[in-house]
């Protein structure tokens, strides 16, 4: 008579390594979903400038002053023969001649560098004005300004205005 050998496996010993196998690879994945929020305020997070008051940024060629925020501001060209270069003059029109009235301002030009090449500094007081390098009168819309600027008009990159009290 031959003999067998039955080997008989318990059906809960595999289960069971499973389940201990199962059981940090749950936990790990309960912590991840648990951190996306954390995560998620933290690369979300709100920044606060200026205690909450406006803040207005400018770009190209015209910023915002105090006393007008529609002042039209426009570089002119005129060709020079004689030294062959292109001479810049800088427009300033239509400032608000009642509120600007007392005001200081400074036009300043940029060139392709970013390099401050001329700054102007003049009061509008009075109906005509002069000042080095520029002169402004009242016109039908208000206060215009003439600047020249030694800078060659090709290398004009930007024009800046601040007016202050």
């Amino acid at each position: 008579m031959a003999q067998h050998t039955i080997i008989v496996e318990s059906a809960s010993q595999p289960d069971a390594k499973r389940k201990r196998r199962k059981a940090p690879i749950i936990l790990a994945g309960i912590g991840l979903i648990a951190l996306v929020p954390v995560i998620g305020s933290t690369f979300a997070a709100n920044i606060g400038l200026n205690g909450g008051n406006d803040i207005e940024f400018g770009q190209g060629s015209q910023q915002t002053v105090t006393c007008d925020n529609s002042i039209t501001v426009t570089p002119d060209a005129s060709y020079q023969i004689a030294s062959d270069t292109w001479s810049l003059t800088v427009g300033l029109d239509d400032i608000n001649s009642s509120a600007c009235a007392g005001k200081t301002f400074t036009v300043s030009t940029w060139n392709t560098d970013d390099q401050l090449v001329d700054t102007w500094t003049f009061t509008l007081t009075g109906e005509n004005g002069t000042f080095t390098g520029g002169s402004y009168n009242t016109g039908a819309g208000g206060y215009n300004a003439s600047l020249t600027s030694s800078l060659n008009a090709a290398d004009l990159k930007t024009v800046t205005v601040e007016s202050s009290n």
